[in-house]
């Protein structure tokens, strides 16, 4: 072999040795950053170790790892997701509670109204042309949130918004119909730890809906007595006829319950998150729901099949706002089951009934719990509580 030949054979054999020490490095450089990636990903080592490791790796890679510090790295439990968290009795009595409600709320019906809330106008100002809108909120002192408050967060350190006629727009807006009544949400701070909640009866019209069956009837009734006392089925008027029908306004062909029903959960929603965010996810939020408020076997100022009507809707409304409550986070009470034998005909009734004498009322306090009714509610709210680690 010529002298020529051996050196080219020579830098042939160094340019070999110097690719694959190149692809040694390569490799060592690869898997160095591939444990570097799983360190800094805190996936296998403790803080300190991840942290030193990761730093030798990046300083011979110089690759740019995100290498956190030891004294950075994170400790203790990750909270869970609101929906998911689980609540003490400690923790929801140890900042102040709010509740925000309408009549069903407020203790309308029950008596004992707080001054400034009481003020109906009578007929004589009226007839002299008063035609001011006087705070009819009617927040009574045996409430079950006024007695719940009293006991487990004590005087001063709860806030009772609730008010008759108030919808969810209430929570956050400034309440027209009651001189003085600004949005209820507005006392619920990032120091609060509790919220009760009674709403939604009024944004699905129940109150007018009982309205329409108790005129219903009354037409039934004069109907019948210009017929000698007897109508054929087909001439009979029925309130759940109406609001059972598809409404024509809706383009889904959904009913005109179904229709107020899809809108209340849409509101309840947007609801518990307002209520949320103003308390920084620090507080719990429990909400009761409605009690039936005719007993089946109920005579009188409503036809039966109304009677059934608005007894199944009240069923539907609960297990809407149940629904609603459980994948927002919140904790539904529902008092059906409390109630039963105690509606307006029952022997035994905690809801007040249209008419003079022992648990019957003029408007507004008709169909609203009495001072017994809302003794229920509490004792609901108070089992709740004793359950709670």
């Amino acid at each position: 072999m010529s002298e020529q030949g051996g050196r080219r054979r020579a830098w042939r054999l160094v340019d070999r040795g110097a690719a694959s020490l190149e692809q040694v490095g390569v490799t060592v450089v690869a898997v160095l950053v591939a444990l570097g990636l799983l360190v800094s990903a805190h996936l296998t080592f403790a803080p300190d170790v991840t942290s030193a490791f990761c730093r030798a790796v990046d300083a011979v890679a110089r690759v740019g790892l995100a290498c956190q510090d030891a004294a950075a790295a994170p400790s203790g439990e990750v909270e869970a997701p609101y929906e998911d968290r689980e609540w003490s009795y400690t923790g929801i009595t140890s900042g102040p509670m709010v509740f925000i409600g309408d009549s069903y709320g407020s203790g309308e019906g029950a008596g004992d109204y707080s001054p400034g809330t009481d003020n109906d106008p009578n007929w004589w100002d009226r007839l002299w042309g008063d035609d001011s809108d006087p705070n009819t909120c009617h927040r009574s002192a045996n409430a079950w949130g006024v007695a719940v408050g009293e006991e487990h967060w004590g005087s001063g350190n709860y806030s009772f918004q609730a008010c008759s006629g108030a919808t969810t727009d209430e929570v956050t807006d400034p309440n027209g119909g009651n001189p003085g009544e600004g949005p209820q949400a507005d006392s619920i701070t990032p120091d609060t730890t509790m919220i009760f909640v009674s709403m939604g009866g009024n944004d699905v019209g129940f109150a007018p809906i009982l309205t329409d069956c108790l005129a219903a009837m009354a037409t039934n009734s004069l109907n019948r007595s210009q017929s000698g006392g007897w109508l054929p089925q087909s001439a009979l008027v029925y309130c759940s006829d109406y609001y059972s029908a598809v409404d024509p306004d809706d383009p889904g062909g959904r009913t005109r319950v179904q229709v107020r029903l899809d809108r209340l959960e849409a509101d309840l929603r947007e609801m518990y998150r307002e209520l949320r965010r103003r308390s920084g996810d620090g507080a719990h939020i429990v909400h009761m729901g409605y009690p039936q408020l005719l007993d089946p076997g109920y005579v009188g100022l409503i036809e039966a099949r109304d009677v059934a009507f608005l007894n199944e809707m009240g069923i539907e409304l609960n297990a809407l706002m149940a629904q609603v409550a459980e994948e927002e986070g919140v904790h539904f009470v529902d008092p059906t089951e409390a109630f039963t034998g105690h509606g307006v005909g029952s022997d035994d009734p905690w809801i007040l009934g249209l008419g003079i004498g022992q648990h019957h009322a003029w408007p507004p306090e008709t169909f609203r719990p009495s001072a017994e009714g809302q003794e229920a509610l509490r004792r609901l709210v108070e089992d709740y509580l004793a359950g709670l680690p």
